[in-house]
């Protein structure tokens, strides 16, 4: 019965542990400078570490983000009390980012990295540009780009809260 015992103890242990295979996400907030509505930011991101840029913005204004510099660098544009969900997801959608805000309150912009970036510890500096613009409007329809010359017309239904979706 003895072993039994132990690997009982050890696999109650292991469901106790905290799980490291996520990094604790680092928190900046973004600082405009007096009467800018706009600000660059150079950091940098290695291996599986997740940064947070926070900033305050109203209903209606538009977020505008560029991040240039390493190609394993994305971001994420997350709406207030956000567990994950994402307005935009540069990892899908590019480097650019212009997106009608939906409510008033604190926006995250998610730096990370993937795939072997992420797994091998690679550190990667980039630029972000953040840019807000705008006052509390009706939202406009969010764009979303990897070319830095064009903007294309991204869908805004669920932001406007016109859902038609069907499933089981």
């Amino acid at each position: 019965m003895q072993p039994f015992f132990s690997c009982l103890f050890t696999a109650l242990a292991l469901v106790a542990a905290p799980s490291f295979a996520q990094s604790d996400i680092v928190k900046r907030p973004v600082q405009f400078a007096k009467g800018k509505s706009a600000a660059t930011i150079k950091g940098s991101v290695t291996g599986n570490e997740t940064v947070d840029y926070t900033l305050r913005a109203t209903a209606g204004q538009t977020m505008t983000v560029k991040l240039s510099g390493a190609s394993a660098v994305y971001h994420n544009v997350l709406p207030p009390g956000s567990t994950g969900e994402a307005l935009f997801v540069g990892s899908r959608d590019g480097n650019r980012s212009s997106t009608a805000l939906p409510a008033t309150g604190e926006y995250t912009i998610r730096l990370y990295q993937m795939g072997h970036a992420s797994s091998s510890g690679k550190r990667s500096n980039f630029t972000l540009d953040v840019a807000i613009a705008g006052g509390a409007q009706q939202p406009a329809a969010a764009t979303t780009s990897s070319d830095d010359d064009k903007m294309v017309e991204a869908p805004t239904r669920a932001s406007q809260g016109k859902f038609n979706a069907t499933g089981s």
